[in-house]
């Protein structure tokens, strides 16, 4: 039975070694036919003279390479990322601030000011509860209240909060009472405004304020705990977007800030330690000796913690570290591509599927990587590889796909020295690595060197002629600048799209024939790439996606 396209699998794995085979890739591409991996194994021809007139005589097995490496797919934010490594050879992945901690409402209780409750109780006296003053988070003000009027009257109450009406509702258990917030003893200290009262309640078994509050319902702030069997405190996180990093030891990340809050809140020796993986999306807190336990449920701030912030559903076992048993949401990596020196550009493993196995391409540099952008398409990538040697053997493996959508041509803003454009097609932006295979003398029929010349940056696109700007500065040989921004409509989290950008800091117009039809008139820009001296490049990629680690 014959084989057919849907059979076509690739992946490439960054070699440890130059031209040893790595062992088989995490994820595979979806590539457009047709797939070429030519492996090109010369003949050594005898040429000796003789006399009879056929030329050949002697035939024996000369040199090997894949001469030919040439896979086309569509534009992934995540795969691509392999592709940028492979032609500029260095990777700088730095995690954008994406994890936003919302501040709870503080409700400020003032000595003399606003901190008395006077009320009866089924037409007795009046009491006066009074209130600690401080600041308190909502759970720490309905408990306070609570305390207070339950010291002092007869009655057990229930102190609740609206977070639909934002009002507050106080009730006794049974019997009725009145709050004196204006004929009370303490009215000019009452705390009537704080709780969105006005006026004296009726005589009843609970009282609602009658005006609604601002609260900040969405809080995250708190984290809720105890050590080693004490009383429960609350640590408060700064309200702010943070990149959560992997340890507490980085300074401005969120791993740093739950660090200190923590040991800021205990008034005790204990020292944490907090840790965040990219790869399980799980958060550890250490603590250096005892037990601790978050009391992300339990807590009397239970309702504005940090639990589903942090990755955690439930309270934590009394430990000495906890893990979140859930993952966070995700996070958010930037990833800068700069160029290496020529001789040490990374070198892959392609696997290439054959059947039921996966034949290797070993030792493989990227040649030349090509952006392919057409009107109502998907963004295409073009790529051209050579390598040092094949390994036809191959092995049976199962692969994995990236499930991110590409980008497409609507997704795409071009820029010609800081403005947009608009109206273009064709565009296309191509890095040449000028690989090059050599071959010495050896036991092996392949190649042993495999190197780039250096790097070329071109680029081409068709414009309509509707200002001749871009062609005044073709004739004029004046420079300018390029960029590319690919923004997808897919978010790694809300808030936070999929992008790809490319900046050209040079760009000096090579060919820009200018044709006379009858239909709209297109120019065709060529421009190759300069280095840029004040900015250190002739191409800056940068991509953002989910990518914990550097490609």
């Amino acid at each position: 039975m014959p084989f057919i396209g849907q059979l076509g699998e690739a992946g490439l794995a960054k070699e440890s070694v130059l031209g040893t085979a790595e062992a088989a890739p995490v994820r595979y591409r979806r590539f457009i036919p047709p797939f070429n991996f030519s492996t090109d194994i010369n003949l050594l021809e005898g040429q000796g003279v003789s006399g009879v007139a056929d030329l050949v005589r002697k035939v024996a097995q000369g040199a090997g390479q894949l001469k030919s490496g040439k896979i086309k797919y569509e534009l992934d934010p995540e795969e691509v990322g392999d592709d940028l490594m492979a032609a500029f050879g260095t990777d700088t992945p730095t995690e954008t601030a994406s994890f936003t901690v919302v501040a709870h409402t503080a409700f400020t209780v003032t000595l003399n000011t606003n901190d008395y409750i006077d009320f009866t109780e089924d037409g007795g006296g009046e009491v006066s509860a009074h209130l600690t003053a401080g600041t308190y988070t909502l759970a720490g003000l309905l408990a306070e209240i609570k305390t207070r009027m339950e010291a002092v009257g007869s009655g057990t109450y229930t102190v609740s909060f609206s977070t639909t009406t934002k009002k507050f509702t106080i009730a006794k258990d049974s019997g009725v009472f009145v709050i004196l917030w204006n004929s009370g003893t303490n009215n000019a200290k009452a705390a009537d405004t704080l709780l969105g009262f006005a006026a004296d309640t009726a005589s009843s078994i609970s009282a609602t304020s009658p005006t609604a509050i601002t609260y900040a319902e969405t809080a995250n702030d708190a984290i809720p705990f105890t050590e080693d069997g004490g009383s429960e405190v609350t640590a408060f996180l700064t309200a702010g977007t943070y990149a959560i990093g992997t340890t507490s030891a980085t300074s401005g990340t969120l791993c740093k800030l739950i660090k200190d809050q923590l040991e800021s809140a205990n008034g005790t020796i204990a020292t944490y330690t907090v840790t965040y993986s990219y790869s399980t999306k799980k958060i550890t807190i250490t603590k250096n000796s005892g037990v601790f336990v978050l009391k992300w449920t339990t807590g009397l701030d239970a309702g504005i913690s940090a639990m589903t912030l942090l990755g955690f559903t439930a309270d934590s076992a009394s430990a000495i570290a906890a893990t979140s048993d859930s993952t966070t949401a995700d996070f958010v990596m930037s990833h800068a591509f700069s160029r290496l020196q020529n001789a040490v550009l990374p070198s892959y493993t392609w696997w290439q599927k054959n059947g039921v196995n996966y034949p290797q391409h070993a030792g493989c540099m990227l040649s030349k990587l090509e952006f392919d952008i057409k009107a109502k398409e998907f963004v295409i990538v073009d790529c051209d590889w050579l390598g040092l040697k094949y390994d036809g053997t191959g092995i049976t493996h199962a692969a994995t796909y990236s499930s991110r959508q590409p980008f497409k041509f609507d997704m795409c803003i071009p820029s010609i020295a800081g403005s947009p454009v608009t109206n273009y097609d064709d565009l296309k932006v191509t890095i040449d690595n000028q690989v090059a295979v050599e071959h010495v003398v050896s036991n092996t029929i392949y190649g042993t060197k495999i190197y780039s010349k250096g790097m070329k940056v071109t680029v081409s696109f068709s414009m309509i002629v509707e200002d001749t700007t871009e062609w005044a500065k073709f004739i004029a040989g004046t420079s300018t600048s390029f960029s590319i921004a690919m923004t997808s409509t897919e978010l790694i989290k809300a808030g936070f799209p999929y992008s790809l950008a490319l900046s050209i800091p040079a760009l000096n117009y090579s060919a820009a024939p200018f044709p006379i039809s009858k239909d709209l008139i297109k120019i065709v820009f060529t421009g190759v790439g300069v280095y840029g001296t004040g900015v250190g490049y002739t191409i800056l990629p940068t991509l953002v996606n989910g990518y914990g680690s550097a490609y």
